[in-house]
C-alpha cells in the first residue's frame, strides 16, 4: 500500500514509525520501495506516531493505545491539518531560523550534548532547548555552567558537541553591577569592562574547552537612555557603549580557534525587540531577555498586581531562545560540512516562473518576474556564487525555451520591465524535452559527476517530485511549500558554506569544460588527441602558511570530496593549523589549459619528516585527465617514497583504482608522469635537501 501513495513529494515532513519487532523490520522494509524506506524511523526511537495506517498486518500486532487507525485517503487531510496547525505557525515564528526541509532523513533524532555557559539569562535558555531541539528532530542533552565572574570553572559532565556562552552584561564591570555606563569617566569605564570581559572569556575557553564555541553578544538597547532625538557618539551614550564592547567581542572571538560570535542582538531584532529587551522594565545594564519572573518577586515581597507581565508587555522569550539555539544549529551544520548540496536542478513552467511556456502568446506578459519568480531566480544566482552548480530538467519545447528566454525574464506588470539578469549560460547543463524527468536528471548527474545525496529537485508539481525521488532515493525535493524555497536555498545550513574561494565563482565555467572534455574523451582514441591539444599545465606546491589562500583551498576541497580521496577524512581549521606549525606541508596543485585555469583541484597532507600522506584529494572535474598521476609522480621525485593512509569507503573507487595501480602495497614510489602534463613548480621543497634527509623507506603497520 505504501508504495502506491506519493509519500515524500506530497507529504515531505512525514515518517513512519514501525509497530514491528526490530527482528522483523529489515525484511518489511524490504517490501517497501527504496526511496520510501529513508522516511521509516527506527523501533526503538522515540515513539513519535500520531495515526496508524489501516492493513491487514494489524490483525497481528499490539496496538498502542490512542493512536486512530486511519485509511489512506484519510492521510492527507491528517496532513494539511498538521501543517496549518503545527508546523506552518512553527515555521514562520519559532523556526524561522532553521529551514529544515534540506534534512536528510534519519532513522532517529540526532542526539547533541549541549553546554550552555552564563547566568540567570542562560538558565532559562537552557529549559528552553530540549523542547526546541524536539521540533528539529534533535535529541539534545543540557548541561548548564552558571558562571558569572572571570575565576576558574571547570565541568563535571562529558564533554560538549556545542557549546553556547551567554556572557552575563551586568557582571562584565569588575566593581559594579549597575550605572557603570554612567556619563563620568565612561571612557575609563568601557576599558575596565572590555578587560573584565576578556578575563570572563578567557576562564571559560581555559576551564571548558569546546569542539564549537558559539558566544553571543550583548543587547544593544533600542536609543541613547537620555532620549531618542539626543544625537551622541561618545562611550557616554549606552546605545554606542554596547555596541563598542560587542566590537571587542567579536575580536575575541576572532582570536580563538573554533569560536564563534553570534549576533544575538539581530536575532532579537528579528522576532522583536519588545517581544525580548527587557530594558523597558529592568535597569539598563541588566541587559537580559524580558520574561514574567518579576511577577513572583512581587508576589514574594506581598506586592499586588492585577497587570502581570504576561498582560503588561508583548513576552515572548521563546522566540528569541528559539532564533538563537536554531541559528546555532545551522551553522554547526555549515561548519561540519556534511551532506552539502553541490547541485540544484529546477523545473521552469510554475517554477521558475508563473504559467506555462506553452500557454504564452505575443500578445500576453508571460512570466511577471516581480515577487517570488524574482526572488527564487536571485537565491539561484547567489547559489551559484557560493560554488553550487545549477541546472534545468524541464518538459518544454527546447528550441522555444531559447529562443525566448530573454523576452520571458524580462516580461513585468510594471511599465519598465523587472529584468532579471539570470541567464542561460548560468545553468550548466539544461535538460529540456519531453522525456520522464529522472532520465534528464540521470544524464545531468553523470555529466556533472555529482551524487543524488548532493542534488536538489525543485518542481512545483507532486508526481514529478515523486518520479524523480523514485529514482534517486537519496536525492533531496522542494516545491510542496513554494512560499519557502528562498528560505531554503539561501539559509538552509547544506547550501552554506563556511567560506568561498575563486573556484566557487568559477565552477559553473569549469564544470561546463569538464563536461566538454569528458564527451571528447568517449571517441575513439579515448580523448588522448585531444587531451595533447589541450597543453594542460599542473602548477605544483606546498604551504606551510594557514593564512594563504591556497590552505583555505586545499580545507574547503578536503572537506567537500568524496569520490577522489585516499581516505574520505576531514579536518577542521584548527586540527590543520596545528599540524602545519608542528611541521607538515599542505599541498595544492593548479591546473591550467589553453583554455584558462580551472583553480586548484588537488589538494593534501603530507609529513615530510615521516613521509607519510595522510590526505589527498583530487577535484572531480579533472578526473581522467592524468591529473592524478602527474601529482603522485612529482610527489615521489620531490619526497621519494610515501606511506599513504589508504581507506576504502563507498565512494572513493576512483581513488582505490589509482592505489591499486600505483601503491598496492600502501607505498606511493615511481608513479609515470603523463606526457601530455607539464607540471611546474611553485613552491615545492628543494628535491636535493629532501633527497639528503630522507629516512628509509617507513615501514608498513603488521596486520
Amino acid at each position: 500500500m505504501l508504495g502506491r501513495l506519493p509519500l515524500r513529494s506530497r507529504w515531505p515532513h512525514l515518517r513512519i514509525q514501525p509497530l514491528l519487532p526490530a527482528d522483523q523490520l529489515n525484511a518489511a522494509l524490504e517490501q517497501l520501495p527504496a526511496h520510501v524506506r529513508p522516511i521509516v524511523r527506527n523501533p526503538t526511537s522515540s515513539p513519535t506516531a500520531s495515526v496508524i495506517l489501516a492493513s491487514p498486518l494489524l490483525a497481528h500486532i499490539t496496538l498502542p493505545e490512542g493512536l486512530p487507525v486511519v485509511t489512506a485517503e484519510d492521510i492527507d487531510a491528517a496532513y494539511q491539518r498538521w501543517m496549518h496547525e503545527h508546523y506552518l505557525p512553527m515555521h514562520r515564528s519559532v523556526l524561522s531560523h532553521f529551514p529544515d526541509s534540506l534534512v536528510p532523513p534519519r532513522p532517529e533524532p540526532e542526539h547533541l550534548r549541549v553546554e550552555i555557559v552564563g547566568s540567570c539569562v542562560a538558565e532559562s535558555f537552557a529549559a528552553s532547548i530540549p523542547w526546541i531541539a524536539a521540533q528539529v528532530d534533535i535529541a539534545a542533552e543540557v548541561n548548564l555552567v552558571t558562571h558569572n565572574h572571570p575565576v576558574p570553572v571547570c565541568r563535571s559532565h562529558p564533554d560538549p558537541d556545542l557549546q553556547i556562552v551567554i556572557p552575563p552584561f551586568r557582571y562584565m564591570h569588575p566593581g559594579r553591577t549597575t550605572n557603570f555606563f554612567w556619563w563620568e569617566r565612561s571612557e575609563d569605564r568601557f576599558l575596565e569592562c572590555a578587560e573584565h570581559m576578556n578575563s570572563y572569556l578567557d576562564e571559560v575557553a581555559k576551564g571548558l574547552p569546546a569542539r564549537y564555541r558559539f558566544v553571543t553578544n550583548f543587547l544593544e538597547p533600542l536609543f541613547n537612555p537620555l532620549g531618542s532625538e539626543i544625537e551622541d557618539d561618545s562611550l557616554g551614550n549606552f546605545k554606542v557603549f554596547v555596541a563598542r564592547l560587542n566590537e571587542r567581542l567579536a575580536s575575541w572571538c576572532a582570536s580563538h580557534e573554533n569560536t564563534f560570535m553570534v549576533d544575538a542582538d539581530a536575532l532579537a531584532a528579528s522576532v522583536g525587540h519588545f517581544h525580548t529587551d527587557d530594558g523597558i522594565s529592568a535597569f539598563f545594564s541588566h541587559r537580559g531577555v524580558l520574561t514574567p519572573n518579576d511577577d513572583p518577586i512581587l508576589q514574594i515581597r506581598g506586592i499586588e498586581n492585577p497587570y502581570p507581565m504576561a498582560a503588561s508587555f508583548a513576552v515572548n522569550p521563546l522566540a528569541w531562545y528559539a532564533a538563537l539555539f536554531c541559528h546555532v544549529l545551522q551553522r554547526r551544520t555549515t561548519l561540519l560540512a556534511t551532506d552539502p548540496v553541490k547541485l540544484v536542478i529546477t523545473d521552469l513552467d510554475g517554477t521558475l516562473w508563473r504559467g506555462v511556456i506553452a500557454e504564452h502568446t505575443p500578445d500576453q506578459d508571460f512570466g511577471l518576474w516581480e515577487a517570488e519568480p524574482f526572488a527564487y531566480a536571485e537565491a539561484l544566482q547567489i547559489l551559484r556564487r557560493r560554488g553550487i552548480l545549477l541546472a534545468i530538467a524541464s518538459k518544454n519545447d527546447e528550441a522555444f525555451v531559447r529562443a525566448h528566454w530573454d523576452e520571458f525574464k524580462s516580461r513585468g506588470s510594471d511599465p519598465v520591465a523587472l529584468e532579471s539578469d539570470l541567464s542561460l549560460d548560468d545553468f550548466v547543463m539544461a535538460k529540456i524535452s519531453f522525456r520522464p524527468k529522472s532520465e534528464s536528471v540521470r544524464e545531468i548527474l553523470a555529466a556533472t559527476n555529482i551524487s543524488a545525496a548532493n542534488t536538489v529537485f525543485i518542481d512545483d508539481n507532486p508526481l514529478e517530485r515523486e518520479e524523480v525521488q523514485a529514482a534517486f532515493p537519496e536525492i533531496r525535493t522542494l516545491g510542496a511549500e513554494m512560499h519557502y524555497l528562498r528560505r531554503e536555498l539561501l539559509w538552509s545550513p547544506y547550501t552554506q558554506r563556511s567560506s568561498l574561494t575563486k573556484e566557487d565563482a568559477e565552477r559553473t565555467a569549469l564544470t561546463r569544460r569538464r563536461i566538454s572534455f569528458h564527451q571528447v574523451s568517449s571517441s575513439a582514441d579515448g580523448g588522448a588527441g585531444y587531451l595533447a591539444t589541450l597543453r594542460l599545465e599542473l602548477r605544483a606546491g606546498a604551504v606551510a602558511d594557514p593564512g594563504t589562500p591556497e590552505v583555505e583551498r586545499c580545507l574547503q576541497l578536503i572537506n567537500k570530496t568524496n569520490q577522489w580521496t585516499i581516505n574520505g577524512r576531514r579536518l577542521d581549521r584548527p586540527t590543520l593549523e596545528r599540524r602545519l606549525a608542528a611541521g607538515q606541508l599542505a599541498l595544492f596543485g593548479e591546473v591550467r589549459d589553453i583554455h584558462g585555469s580551472h583553480g586548484i583541484v588537488v589538494a593534501g597532507l603530507l609529513d615530510p619528516a615521516e613521509r607519510i600522506l595522510t590526505h589527498l584529494v583530487v577535484s572531480c572535474r579533472v578526473i581522467g585527465m592524468g591529473i592524478d598521476e602527474a601529482f603522485a609522480a612529482t610527489l615521489c621525485d620531490v619526497f621519494g617514497e610515501l606511506r599513504v593512509e589508504a581507506e576504502a569507503t563507498e565512494r572513493n573507487s576512483a581513488a582505490q583504482a589509482f592505489l591499486a595501480r600505483h601503491a598496492p602495497d600502501g607505498i606511493l614510489a615511481s608513479v609515470p608522469c603523463p606526457s601530455h602534463v607539464t607540471v611546474i613548480d611553485v613552491g615545492l621543497p628543494d628535491r636535493s635537501r629532501q633527497a639528503a634527509a630522507a629516512a628509509p623507506p617507513p615501514a608498513l603497520p603488521v596486520g
